[in-house]
């Protein structure tokens, strides 16, 4: 009988277990006990690529189609709204570069510290390799990020003015996966080519100026800016972007210029 209770006890103990860690994607099995996110990054780097052609509709983001301003396709040519010209910032860490490319084992070790700190204690899934599926977060925390152009973008917004109520901003959340038990959250934003059935995402979008960034800990190291407005005059403009940490570390760079359609 004893040997019974042992039994019936153990089964139930597996059993809450998978209760825990039950998602709205496929079940998994208990005990892997991994982090929800597989990689926590130190910053010290920002990168920007200045690409044309994302489609963003129905609330998801599709950037197979999008391509960088500076390639050939795309030489002698002048972009407006509908092109969706995009700042895609990166925030990396400088040692995780090997012979120009971004190697993210380097960057490994911070699961130990930081995963308890986001709460980030029962996630059941592998990652998978290949199927874009593996959730990055910053260890930084953000104080504000800004935009500004190297020339005047209207006679009410000279150069070196900030530009950021005419930005749309998109970038991953996966802190709002944690808190949402690891479930896929309501509405939101979505980024194409993501396997969701794997490990739920959330994107965070909105104007840039009215995100508070100091209520984001643990986001994505990659944000998405559109332009929202055009400039009065065309021209090729440099843009650059400033991000300011809550212990008041400032990292910025500057994108290469961008030929824009004007408005007169």
């Amino acid at each position: 009988m004893k040997d019974i209770i042992i039994i019936i006890s153990a089964f139930l103990i597996v059993a809450s277990g998978c209760d825990k860690g039950k998602l709205d994607s496929p079940p998994y099995p208990p005990g892997t006990k991994k982090s929800y996110v597989q990689r926590y990054l130190a910053t010290d780097t920002l990168t920007i690529l200045e690409r044309i052609g994302a489609i963003i509709e129905n609330n998801e983001l599709n950037l197979s189609k999008a391509s960088l301003v500076h390639h050939e396709e795309n030489k002698g040519k002048t972009f407006g709204l509908a092109d969706n010209i995009m700042l895609f910032a990166s925030l990396e860490w400088k040692e995780g570069f090997r012979d120009g490319f971004f190697d993210y084992t380097e960057a490994q070790g911070y699961d130990e510290k930081y995963a308890p700190m986001a709460g980030d204690t029962y996630y059941n899934a592998e990652p998978v390799f290949g199927l874009r599926s593996v959730p990055i977060a910053i260890v930084d925390i953000l104080q504000s990020i800004e935009i500004t152009a190297d020339s005047d973008f209207s006679p009410e917004l000279p150069a070196g003015t900030n530009l950021s109520h005419l930005f749309k901003i998109y970038f991953e959340d996966p802190y709002l996966v944690i808190q949402n038990e690891y479930r896929q959250p309501d509405g939101g934003y979505r980024l194409s080519g993501i396997n969701y059935s794997i490990f739920p995402h959330a994107v965070t979008g909105g104007k840039l100026d009215e995100i508070n960034f100091p209520e984001k800990p643990f986001i994505g190291n990659t944000y998405m800016c559109v332009l929202d407005q055009l400039p009065k005059e065309p021209g090729a403009y440099k843009f650059k972007v400033r991000i300011k940490k809550t212990n008041g570390e400032v990292i910025e760079n500057i994108s290469r210029p961008i030929p824009i359609e004007g408005t007169n």
